[in-house]
């Protein structure tokens, strides 16, 4: 999770270009707002960066990161939590059906890991053959739970995985190999 954040803080200073933008008419986009993080978790992560904030954090970027800020990249939204004393099933059944919801909607899978206590799931939504979006559910029965979703009009994941998204936890080690 620590790595999750990390990447998150990175994608604040490069990820800058963001326009004025109504998520929900984005292609990519994920509403990831009724996913309930556990009032008992002991570790959570939720991360909301929309377009203004990622605009917002331009700002701070120094001019040596100039050559790298346009990622395609309009939001990101990531809830990630321990699953200590959780309703474990609850929390599967909302991954399930947002898999579900993703393979209705023809996002593509690049990864797909299903078993009685492991859950994952990394798909991409291509629109004309541009990546609008990326939508990765990871889940570990015995150990946390992590929605991803970033959005944006032509996604530059090969940077984004050389960030740290294909580095960090067992959930993205194949992201790297995908691009």
């Amino acid at each position: 999770m620590k790595r999750v954040i990390l990447t998150m803080a990175v994608l604040l200073c490069v990820a800058v270009q963001a326009q004025d933008v109504d998520l929900e008419k984005l292609a990519g986009y994920v509403d990831l707002e009724k996913i309930e993080i556990p009032v008992d978790a002991r570790s959570v992560t939720d991360v909301t960066l929309s377009p203004a904030l990622l605009k917002l954090a331009g700002a701070f970027c120094s001019d040596e990161d100039e050559e790298i800020t346009d990622f395609g990249i309009s939001s990101v939204r990531i809830k990630a939590f321990d699953l200590y004393r959780a309703d474990v099933g609850k929390v599967r059944e909302a991954m399930e059906s947002i898999a579900e919801k993703l393979k209705n909607e023809d996002w593509e899978s690049l990864v797909t890991v299903t078993g009685e206590e492991e859950f994952v799931r990394i798909a991409v939504k291509f629109v004309e053959d541009k990546p609008v979006g990326l939508m990765i559910l990871a889940f570990d029965e015995d150990e946390d739970a992590a929605f991803v979703n970033v959005a944006g009009d032509n996604i530059d994941f090969k940077h984004l995985a050389g960030m740290g998204m294909g580095m960090g936890g067992h959930w993205f080690r194949h992201l790297d190999d995908c691009w």
